[in-house]
């Protein structure tokens, strides 16, 4: 997940924000269709990463919580 979040870093976004200021290129004038659909792609499983991360997480508070509520009964 790493080399996603850097590939949609900080520089990405302000290209797809405002363009390439330096050569006075628009946003809509430095990517594709192909570029935008391989972001949204990217962007979708790093949020499915996120959400399982999330719910592991979850899993594991729940059996932390059970073990301390068994060791005082």
């Amino acid at each position: 997940m790493l080399p996603d979040l850097v590939a949609l870093g900080e520089r990405e976004h302000v290209l797809t924000d405002y363009g390439d200021e330096e050569t006075y290129t628009l946003p809509w004038d430095l990517f594709t269709q192909q570029s935008a659909e391989t972001a949204l792609k990217t962007a979708q499983r790093c949020v499915q990463t996120i959400q399982k991360l999330l719910a592991l997480a979850e899993a594991w508070r729940k059996s932390r919580e059970n073990d301390s509520n068994g060791e005082t009964k």
